[in-house]
């Protein structure tokens, strides 16, 4: 029998609690901003650098971690993505509201541009990662841009990290 007291992945309120799908980059505490009882933060931001022989294409990652003391009340995934668009240097914009994907007929294979997914989830929280696919240089920072109906913020980054990925 198992404890859940025992189990290395049970944290305190506010970190991650049941698991992770996806590594966050970079910075660990970011802007923050509050609506409608939840509490928007980035939590990181970093190019991801991926080996020439990967079949991941480099992008630009951005952490954002939404909660609320009313854990029974998530923030709905859809809503969030139909809210978020990222933005970079140059006029460079994606909404989050619908994956991009991009053929690479070349080597058989679709490559995803832009999307956001839920990276972590905690009893207070749910860490999603943003990101999308710019020519990241240093100094380079990016934006996520809130437009819900409740009203509208936007949250910039620290200058974001190149990670080099193994």
């Amino acid at each position: 029998m198992v404890s859940v007291v025992n189990n290395d992945h049970y944290q305190s309120a506010g970190h991650p609690l049941w698991g992770a799908f996806a590594t966050v980059y970079g910075p660990t505490r970011g802007e923050k901003a509050r609506l409608g009882g939840y509490t928007f933060q980035i939590v990181g931001a970093a190019c991801l650098d991926y080996p020439e022989d990967s079949p991941y294409a480099d992008r630009v990652q951005v952490a954002l971690r939404v909660s609320s003391p009313r854990f029974w009340e998530r923030i709905n995934e859809t809503a969030l993505q139909g809210a978020l668009t990222m933005t970079g240097p140059c006029g460079w914009a994606w909404s989050m509201d619908a994956g991009k994907v991009q053929t690479i007929w070349e080597e058989g294979r679709n490559q995803t541009l832009c999307g956001l997914e839920r990276a972590e989830w905690g009893v207070f929280h749910d860490t999603y990662v943003a990101y999308g696919d710019w020519d990241w240089q240093e100094g380079d920072r990016a934006c996520l841009e809130f437009a819900f109906g409740k009203g509208s913020f936007t949250l910039e980054t620290d200058e974001i990290q190149r990670v080099v990925m193994g």
